[in-house]
């Protein structure tokens, strides 16, 4: 079983993989010139960024 150390990494981790792909959705999406798509990746974008930005401040 993880600490809870190894799970806020974990959670980091994946966050922070979510946020990669939607950047490559995104310039897709801006490409295609849907800009209902663009609207939506790009909201969720920022609510992953913002979590795992404060993931990683309860590691430091």
């Amino acid at each position: 079983m993880p600490t809870s150390a190894e799970m806020v990494k974990y959670l980091t981790k994946g966050h922070e993989q979510v946020v990669k792909t939607a950047r490559k959705v995104l310039k897709v999406a801006q490409e295609a010139d849907d800009e209902s798509t663009a609207s939506l990746v790009s909201d969720r974008m920022r609510v992953h960024e913002k979590t795992a930005w404060m993931l990683r401040a309860t590691q430091a």
